[in-house]
């Protein structure tokens, strides 16, 4: 049996059918492709939030190593600068 044996009726819902097939593969593919895009846009400001707290501890580190700031007061200072920190 070929397309062109059945009424036009069932023709048109065959054709039609395939349409929404085709657009529905490709709205998935492309939400796919968005919901990939957004997780690794997540993990790079993921990422640089925890190098700027990781940067922030070294920096607050540093001073109390340099004799410039006491234990308590470089932590105080740390934990401050952290609260400020935000994702996105």
């Amino acid at each position: 049996m070929t397309l062109s044996s059945l009424p036009i009726n069932r023709r048109i819902t065959i054709l039609t059918g395939m349409a929404v097939a085709g657009t529905l593969l490709v709205l998935g593919l492309g939400l796919l492709n968005l919901n990939g895009a957004m997780r690794k846009d997540i993990a790079v400001k993921t990422q640089h939030v925890v190098e700027s707290a990781q940067s922030i501890v070294a920096h607050y580190g540093a001073e109390e190593q340099a004799g410039r700031l006491t234990r308590p007061q470089a932590q105080a200072a740390a934990l401050t600068a952290l609260r400020g920190l935000r994702y996105g």
